[in-house]
């Protein structure tokens, strides 16, 4: 993004200080109203497209930092090579002397990349991950809230098997409780977990998402094209993500259960049996 594009830069040449009101986007360049209007006017600039500024304010740095025009030679970008996947003005195809099976006109690249299939895809992939992250988020949720109930229904039956001992087991349904806590902590934690980094690739998705219906409203074809790459790049790695913490069971239930045995028939005497229990 331009370093002040709150000033028309037409009239700062001019060394006047008029706020800008709109961007054309194949100048790169920020218009006030009177400068606008001649722009649109003049022969040269007619078919130029322009937006307000305050939409262009909205698009995303990587995606404005993406010029019309060559940072090297300051031409306009007229071609695109395959092989180095980078817009190329006609200076720059002498660097690219064993590319010239790999470039095509720029127009013949970019030309409906709004509406492409690669951008709709994409669009589409970024929905459901949203869609699924919050079947998986729901999961994790309900998971939790089952652990807890299975963990007061344990503990309720500690407590009606404790009603039955004496004084002795004090010690020993303290111990189990304590272990029933501390299961439950560490299922709730491991969820808790996966739920964090579910949150964090929805957000990062969810940005996507927004990113994606920003440019395909303000952005230049250019782009649009160039960011859906990057964009695509992103994502691909939310899904690896995903992917990996499947395959890591991060989404296999969790469960907490007490499992009393019922051949105890002195469990006074014995009752430091219960001690040896496993919480699953």
């Amino acid at each position: 993004m331009a370093s002040n594009i709150s000033m028309c830069g037409i009239c700062d040449l001019r060394h006047l200080s008029n706020p800008s009101t709109h961007w054309c986007q194949d100048c790169d360049e920020a218009l006030c109203s009177e400068c606008k209007e001649h722009h649109t006017l003049l022969k040269a600039t007619r078919g130029h497209t322009t937006i307000p500024i305050a939409d262009y304010q909205k698009l995303p740095a990587f995606v404005t930092d993406i010029k019309q025009y060559c940072d090297i030679h300051n031409e306009k970008y007229q071609n695109y090579c395959q092989k180095h996947e980078c817009p190329i003005c006609c200076k720059c195809i002498q660097d690219h002397a064993k590319c010239t099976e790999s470039i095509v006109p720029i127009e013949t690249v970019i030309k409906h990349a709004k509406t492409s299939q690669i951008f709709q895809d994409l669009n589409q992939c970024v929905s459901d991950l949203q869609s699924n992250i919050t079947q998986m988020r729901t999961a994790r949720e309900d998971n939790l809230a089952k652990v807890a109930d299975q963990c007061k229904s344990a503990v309720k039956k500690i407590r009606e098997f404790r009603i039955k001992l004496n004084h002795h087991l004090d010690a020993v349904e303290k111990g189990l409780i304590t272990k029933l806590q501390d299961a439950e902590s560490e299922c709730s934690q491991q969820i808790k977990e996966v739920i964090k980094s579910l949150n964090e690739v929805e957000s990062e998705i969810s940005n996507f998402d927004n990113i994606l219906q920003g440019i395909k409203q303000h952005a230049s074809e250019l782009q649009v094209y160039l960011a859906t790459r990057e964009i695509e790049k992103q994502v691909s790695d939310k899904e690896k993500r995903l992917t990996s913490m499947m395959e890591n069971k991060h989404f296999d239930n969790l469960t907490v259960n007490l499992e009393m045995d019922t051949k105890i028939t002195n469990i006074l005497s014995d009752v430091k049996v219960l001690e040896q229990y496993p919480l699953k």
